[in-house]
């Protein structure tokens, strides 16, 4: 019997799956998940391998992620199919949905681009330092952590959010404005049976080349205070 990962509380999945036809949908295909940590930890990194893109561009073959919500249910060790989108499903309140903001936030695309980079994060084991990091993708999807099994460290915790909103302040824009594919980040939304379950992050192979301009101009300010701001502080 397969255990089940809530990312928060129990709660009914969603049955909004009409609110795909609403969205921009840029690929599709199926995925195998899994969660290292789990139980009793309940937040990423999770484990994505044997990804079929049917549609679309296709984000690798196995990669880690995070999930964007809290309070939505699925089964790590199964198969889903996905869809890739800046908005981010199943829509709705909590518990069920994902609620406000909907989509990725700029932040939180700029804190995984930057884990895939192998810049933040300790790769894809479940300890403090990644705790910190998906609490901080939570924090800035304005997720709630009702009930949620997880050890962040709060310290690692306060430089992620920093780190973000230094890099956003030099960007111009805000942490938590609609990141639109910036730094080719976007929601790989799952389903089951028709049925949006826990959506996660995905990052494309080739962003626009504006993406990656803008990625890199705004990481040149912030200078050798942002590298200390990254820097895991280890005992």
């Amino acid at each position: 019997m397969k255990s089940k990962i809530f990312c928060g509380i129990i709660g009914a999945a969603s049955l909004l799956t009409s609110q795909s036809l609403f969205a921009s949908i840029i690929g599709t295909g199926s995925l195998y998940i899994t969660a290292p940590g789990y139980p009793p930890d309940q937040a990423g990194p999770y484990l994505i391998s044997s990804l079929t893109s049917s549609t679309g561009p296709n984000p690798g073959s196995s990669f880690a992620t995070f999930c964007l919500g809290t309070q939505i249910n699925y089964y790590p060790g199964n198969t889903y199919s996905y869809e890739i989108s800046d908005t981010v499903q199943p829509a709705g309140s909590a518990p069920g949905g994902v609620g406000p903001p909907g989509f990725v936030t700029w932040g939180t695309a700029w804190l995984y681009s930057q884990y895939r980079a192998g810049l933040l994060g300790d790769g894809a084991s479940n300890d403090p330092l990644n705790d910190a990091l998906q609490d901080a993708i939570w924090h800035l999807q304005g997720q709630s952590l009702s009930d949620v099994t997880f050890s962040p460290n709060l310290t690692d915790y306060n430089n992620f959010l920093n780190a973000a909103a230094a890099a956003a302040a030099a960007a111009h824009v805000s942490d938590t404005t609609d990141a639109n594919g910036a730094f080719g980040v976007y929601a790989l939304n799952m389903l089951s049976g028709g049925t949006y379950v826990q959506p996660q992050l995905v990052m494309l192979p080739v962003p626009e080349t504006t993406t990656i301009i803008a990625g890199a101009l705004l990481l040149l300010p912030l200078g050798s205070s942002m590298l200390r701001i990254l820097r895991r502080q280890r005992i």
